[in-house]
């Protein structure tokens, strides 16, 4: 059988292309601010990167239901103008924010497990190459499971209130 390729279908999804580039470069000069400030000396007392906080990133519940609309609305052939290409770029968009809540759903489990920052970052770039659409799904299962909140458990066995108080305790320990 021999593939066609729809490009009137792929230029209409050129929207949501530079958006999900926007938000990418966004997000990787927020993940690089803290070790490049580090590593420059611009670091003053009390100070803390935003990266750090990363483990926290969750969407508005409500962006659920959008994901769901736009991924039943991209797969329809509807007669209506342009409404799959619209429910597409919504879905392309939706899909690169779940991913990022995903990836913050398994920097959460690294962290609990102490990696390192370089395995921490080699399984970033890994997961981020090879299994993007897998993220994806985890972090929009986030929404269900609250996989963190099972993950991130104190030293005692109860689950932690937050995040920040297990990081720390994850810092004095070392």
């Amino acid at each position: 059988p021999k593939a066609e390729l729809e490009t009137d279908f792929l230029l209409a999804q050129l929207p949501s292309g530079i958006l999900v580039t926007l938000i990418f470069s966004l997000v990787l000069g927020l993940l690089l601010e803290g070790p490049l400030r580090r590593r420059l000396g611009w670091v003053q007392r009390g100070w803390k990167a935003e990266s750090e906080r990363y483990v926290d990133f969750r969407l508005p519940d409500v962006l659920i239901w959008f994901a769901i609309v736009a991924l039943l609305g991209s797969f329809q052939k509807w007669d209506a103008y342009y409404s799959r290409e619209i429910a597409t770029n919504f879905f392309n968009v939706l899909l690169a924010l779940y991913f990022l809540q995903g990836m913050a759903v398994i920097q959460a489990l690294l962290v609990n497990y102490k990696m390192t920052g370089i395995w921490r970052g080699f399984m970033t770039v890994f997961l981020t190459l090879q299994l993007f659409l897998f993220v994806s799904f985890v972090g929009f299962l986030d929404y269900w499971f609250d996989f963190r909140s099972k993950i991130i458990k104190n030293g005692n066995g109860k689950k932690a209130e937050d995040i920040d108080e297990h990081l720390e305790q994850i810092k004095d320990e070392r």
